[in-house]
């Protein structure tokens, strides 16, 4: 996913991230996929993927969410 975003292809590596969501339960890869919408502008989708992402427990999705006082 990581190689695709630097090619440009980040929509690509949302594929590539969904794929990897639904095995890896440490939610990673949601965390990668809302970095991506937010630096694109979308930022709801953003806000979809981080909650997904701090509800199996990831920190860094923790601190956004907590950092903008949304709710997960």
């Amino acid at each position: 996913g990581v190689t695709l975003v630097d090619l440009g292809k980040w929509q690509e590596a949302v594929e590539v991230w969904s794929k990897g969501a639904a095995i890896q339960k440490d939610g990673s890869y949601e965390y990668n996929i809302g970095i991506q919408y937010a630096n694109h502008g979308n930022i709801d989708l953003a806000k979809e993927w981080y909650i997904k992402s701090a509800r199996k427990g990831y920190s860094f999705a923790k601190e956004i969410l907590d950092k903008n006082g949304v709710p997960y």
